[in-house]
C-alpha cells in the first residue's frame, strides 16, 4: 500500500517536472518572441525617425527653394522697371532730337542728318542693351520655371515618405496583434492564465 503511494507521488512528481519544462519552453519562446518584437520595434522606429529627418531637410529645401523663387521674381520685377525706364529714356531723347532737328533744318541740312546718324546709332546701341536684358529676363524666367519643377518633386517626395511611414506603422500594430494572439493561443494550450498584456490595460 505504501509502495503504491510512493509510486503515485513519483508519477505525479514525473508529471509536474514534464509541465514545468513545457512551461518553461513555451516561456522562453515568448521572450524569444518578445526580444525579436522589441528589435523590430527599435528598427522600425529607427526608420521612422530617418525618415522624418529627411522630411525635415525636404521642407528646409522647399523653404531654401522658394526664398529663391521670391528673389528670382523680385530682381524680374527690377528688372522690368530698369527696361520700362530705357525705353523711357528713349523716347523722351527722340523727341529731344526730333525738336532739335525740326529748330534747326532751316539752319543746316548737313547738320540735321549727322544728328539723325547720330542718334540712330544711339539708338541701335539702346536696342542692343534692350535685347540683352530681355534675354536675361528670359533665362531667369526658365531658372524659375526648373525650381518650380524642382519644388513639386519634393512636395511628391514628401507624400511618398508620409505614405511610406503610414504603412509602416500599420505594419507594426499587424506584428504586435499577431504577437498577442499567438500569446494568449500558447498559453491557453499550456493550460497556463492567460495574464493580459500592457495593451490590454
Amino acid at each position: 500500500m505504501s509502495s503504491n503511494k510512493v509510486n503515485d507521488l513519483k508519477l505525479k512528481l514525473q508529471s509536474a517536472t514534464r509541465r514545468n519544462l513545457r512551461n518553461g519552453k513555451v516561456e522562453n519562446e515568448l521572450n524569444s518572441m518578445e526580444r525579436a518584437l522589441i528589435e523590430d520595434i527599435s528598427l522600425i522606429k529607427s526608420e521612422c525617425d530617418f525618415m522624418l529627418q529627411q522630411m525635415q531637410d525636404l521642407k528646409n529645401q522647399i523653404s531654401q527653394v522658394t526664398h529663391q523663387i521670391s528673389i528670382i521674381e523680385i530682381c524680374s520685377v527690377s528688372e522690368k522697371s530698369k527696361i520700362e525706364s530705357h525705353l523711357q529714356n528713349i523716347n523722351a531723347h527722340k523727341q529731344g532730337f526730333d525738336a532739335m532737328n525740326a529748330r534747326e533744318r532751316k539752319i543746316s541740312e548737313l547738320h540735321n542728318k549727322e544728328l539723325e546718324h547720330k542718334q540712330q546709332a544711339e539708338e541701335e546701341i539702346e536696342r542692343q542693351k534692350l535685347a540683352k536684358i530681355l534675354e536675361m529676363n528670359e533665362r531667369k524666367g526658365i531658372q524659375a520655371a526648373a525650381v518650380e519643377s524642382e519644388c513639386e518633386a519634393i512636395e511628391r517626395e514628401c507624400n511618398v515618405l508620409t505614405k511610406r511611414n503610414k504603412a509602416i506603422m500599420l505594419k507594426l500594430r499587424r506584428k504586435l496583434v499577431d504577437a498577442e494572439d499567438t500569446r494568449r493561443r500558447l498559453m491557453t494550450q499550456n493550460g497556463l492564465p492567460v495574464v493580459p498584456s500592457c495593451d490590454d490595460n
